[in-house]
């Protein structure tokens, strides 16, 4: 093995000649830090380029800067001066390789302009991914859709100037044809007076509700008098309310609708059931022959007005 002084010059050595150690002996930076590792690296690598396994393929100077370059890994101040020494050589490479690519680009934009051409465009271009064969079948591309979509158009437009004489004719026939006329409603027949509703004439619906009212006043006046007489009596007798069917049909006299225990009750109170009875049916008697008797006059009148409205509609 090599003295410090010899492994610090064979560092910089290879680091000027950008030789890289480890991926010579195949190990990583980190891995490296371990002298272990690099040896462990070197007879695994070694293994390729040994004497017995070669031959007369055996190179010696690959066998040497093997052996150099696991003695620079495992000594630290001759890989730490190794590892400086190529960081900056890389830098410098990386700054050579900058600049020549901006001299390049400057050169390559003062002859795009020698000849005429756009060179952001054409970096543009480049940096698309597109180039000329590419964007040319794009454009082509595009040109025959145009085609075609006016080829379209044109077909649509001859179509419709040659549906419009026809569609001219077709409204012209249907201008002259003419138009069929309404049918006339026929007046409609009169129907029977039994078969009118009654209540269709406001005279007549208005008589039947005074009807109505003056039945159900005479059965709440009877039913407080029979309330009277039998609060007189010593019973209780419940109100009588007229209800939804007090407007069909009138309400009974309580008095005489009584069962048999009540017959003691008028017997003693007998002698006001004659004064009831005259006033209860004397009343109804002339208030109903003159109602009736105006219902009849509305009935005919009724009649008379329809009978002329059915005579005019038919003239």
């Amino acid at each position: 093995m090599a003295d410090a002084q010899e492994l610090l010059a064979f560092a910089k050595d290879y680091s000027s000649k950008n030789i890289d150690l480890y991926q010579l002996l195949d190990i990583d930076s980190l891995k490296a830090t371990d002298a272990n590792e690099v040896k462990r690296a070197y007879r695994k690598v070694s293994i390729k380029y040994h004497p017995d396994k070669l031959g007369d393929k055996f190179d010696p100077e690959k066998w040497q800067l093997l052996e150099r370059g696991r003695d620079v890994l495992m000594d630290k101040p001759a890989r730490d001066a190794y590892d400086a020494a190529r960081s900056a050589t890389l830098r410098e490479q990386e700054r050579r390789k900058t600049m020549n690519a901006k001299r390049q680009a400057a050169i390559d934009d003062l002859e795009a302009r020698e000849r005429g051409e756009d060179p952001k465009r054409q970096r543009r271009e480049e940096n698309s991914g597109i180039n000329a064969a590419e964007r040319q079948s794009l454009y082509e591309q595009g040109a025959r859709r145009m085609e075609m979509r006016k080829r379209e158009l044109a077909a649509a437009e001859e179509r419709e100037r040659l549906n419009k004489p026809h569609q001219e004719s077709m409204e012209s026939v249907s201008a002259r044809q003419p138009q069929p006329k309404l049918h006339q409603q026929t007046p409609p027949v009169p129907a029977s007076p039994s078969v009118q509703n009654d209540e269709d004439d406001p005279e007549i619906a208005a008589l039947q509700k005074r009807i109505r009212e003056a039945q159900e006043k005479k059965a709440a006046k009877a039913a407080r008098k029979a309330d009277k007489a039998a609060r007189k009596g010593g019973e209780q007798v419940p109100p009588i309310v007229p209800g939804p069917q007090a407007q069909e049909t009138p309400i009974k006299n309580p008095i005489t609708t009584t069962t048999e225990p009540q017959a003691d009750t008028k017997k003693v109170f007998s002698f006001t059931t004659p004064a009831t009875t005259a006033t209860t049916s004397t009343a109804p008697k002339s208030d109903w022959a003159s109602i009736k008797e105006r219902l009849k006059t509305a009935q005919a009148e009724r009649e008379k007005r329809k009978a002329e409205q059915a005579a005019s509609t038919a003239a």
